[in-house]
């Protein structure tokens, strides 16, 4: 009769051992590898990543929805002795753009102000109004006739000696109440040139009649620009 060989516990362990090694190792690699893709997928740089909601094309234009609203310039202008009209603030609005400057331009409040004491009673008001405007040393752009209202005006002026009159105009009841004027093709090349933005002339139907006739010299009117540059939204 044949002895038969039957391994004792510790040696069955000991065959059994690298079995145990080979799965543990084939584990821990899935794991490692699960681990690596979490772990790209919560470490990517937010600067790779765009939200599809943004608007990531700078078209130059200022027009992309950047949020940020034209600027604007309130102004008055009133007339002179010498003729030349004075600007308020008299150094006018400066600001900054690489390739886009677009000039809103809107009437004021429709009130002829007076600034001497040629009439001791005088109500002015203008329903037309024409301005122009100048940036830096670049040729001027005067606007068509803008609209105050319904472009209705009605004056009523007093002489020193008491005698009054007044003055009915309806003269421009079409017109727009605003323009833009566009300047993008003389600044294209002026470098880091700040902007100077000026309003040197204003003409109004001031008499009886309708022609437009420069700013009287103790008149003021006011109005609005709204600019559009790169760094704003577009009107």
């Amino acid at each position: 009769m044949k002895a038969q060989f039957k391994p004792n516990r510790a040696l069955r362990a000991l065959l059994a051992l690298p079995l145990v090694l080979l799965l543990s190792a084939c584990g821990a690699s899935s794991r490692d590898n699960l681990g690596t893709e979490i772990g790209n997928d919560q470490g990517a740089d937010p600067g790779d990543w765009v939200d599809p909601g943004e608007d990531d094309d700078d078209d130059g234009g200022g027009t992309g929805g950047i949020g940020i609203p034209p600027e604007e310039f309130n102004f008055s202008i009133r007339g002179s002795s010498g003729g030349t009209p004075v600007l308020s603030p008299s150094g006018g609005y400066v600001t900054q753009s690489d390739d886009v400057l677009r000039v809103k331009v809107t009437s004021g409040d429709g009130v002829v102000q007076v600034t001497g004491n040629d009439y001791t009673n005088y109500q002015g008001g203008y329903g037309c109004v024409q301005y122009t405007v100048k940036v830096n040393d670049y040729p001027e752009k005067t606007t068509p006739v803008l609209r105050y209202g319904d472009g209705n005006a009605m004056v009523t002026q007093c002489n020193v000696y008491g005698f009054c009159w007044q003055s009915y105009m309806n003269c421009c009841p079409t017109a727009p109440e605003s323009t833009i004027l566009n300047f993008n093709s003389q600044i294209a090349n002026h470098g880091d040139t700040p902007l100077r933005i000026k309003v040197t002339k204003v003409k109004y139907p001031r008499v009886q009649g309708c022609t437009l006739q420069p700013i009287y010299s103790t008149h003021k009117l006011t109005g609005t620009l709204l600019i559009q540059t790169n760094q704003t939204d577009g009107f």
